[in-house]
């Protein structure tokens, strides 16, 4: 899992180790606050992680990720935080919410999970999925989760080739993973600026737009990188998950880019 989920240039350079060591010192933050019952074994990067009770599994995420989603889940389903005994102010920052798992303070009551059923062992290494039904026919409310392969082309222009790649879908986030893939015949430079408006990538259909909450320049703004004739970059992007059912077509919209149309997943 933490090699896999999104992460900042920052910790891309620092030994998955050291990665995985600090994410196991959060889980016992978790455990000891009483916010997940389990058992954490090993130490550092070897610790595995039994659970008993897991309300969400985005709990067991890096604190960017995590915090993104507890408010998320907080603006569908307000007091939900509250309930599972973490304070939203908490919860919705990822330095505050570091803070909070690594201090050593009293351990927090917390109530039962009632709106998410989660698989009972995972291990810090590996996903935890989740599946949500509709109350009113139990079926699922959205596309499969899982990862969607596109390879869809954006643009393709001056040398630069953009590819919508894939699709991530989670219960209450959907990532966008892109492929800048550069074929000209000098460098060609790719600049965050300050970071980008969220407003200018979105999902939409029957209408709708649901505009990111999160992105790669949005949490790296000072990011600047050359590539060079050959080379590629990924980058991403997160939405909340309001996509339609399993199989109705929606779109992607990328900034000044372009579209990708009657996407299906």
């Amino acid at each position: 899992m933490v090699s896999s989920e999104p992460s900042t240039a920052t910790e891309l350079h620092q030994p998955l180790d050291q990665r995985l060591s600090e994410r196991a010192t959060l889980i016992t933050g978790l455990l000891r606050r009483g916010l997940i019952d389990g058992t954490l074994s090993g130490d550092g990067a070897h610790a595995v992680l039994h659970c008993r009770r897991l309300p969400a599994a985005w709990l067991l995420r890096g604190p960017r990720y995590a915090t993104v989603l507890n408010a998320i889940y907080e603006t569908r389903y307000p007091g939900a935080l509250e309930q599972l005994g973490i304070p939203v102010a908490i919860g919705t920052d990822p330095h505050t919410w570091t803070n909070w798992l690594i201090a050593e303070g009293t351990p927090t009551a917390t109530s039962e999970p009632t709106t998410t059923s989660i698989q009972t062992t995972t291990s810090i290494q590996t996903t935890t999925s989740i599946q949500t039904t509709t109350a009113a026919t139990g079926q699922p409310s959205g596309p499969r989760l899982g990862t969607h392969t596109l390879n869809r082309v954006i643009s393709d222009e001056g040398g630069l080739r953009v590819t919508l790649s894939s699709i991530e879908v989670s219960t209450l986030v959907v990532r966008a993973n892109l492929v800048y893939h550069y074929y000209g015949d000098e460098g060609h430079g790719l600049h965050c600026e300050g970071g980008q408006d969220l407003a200018g990538t979105y999902l939409y259909y029957d209408s709708q737009r649901i505009t990111a909450t999160n992105s790669l320049c949005f949490s790296e703004p000072q990011l600047d990188i050359e590539l060079q004739p050959g080379e590629s970059m990924e980058s991403w992007a997160e939405y909340p998950n309001r996509l339609p059912v399993s199989g109705k077509a929606f779109s992607f919209h990328w900034y000044a880019y372009g579209n990708v149309m009657d996407i299906q997943l």
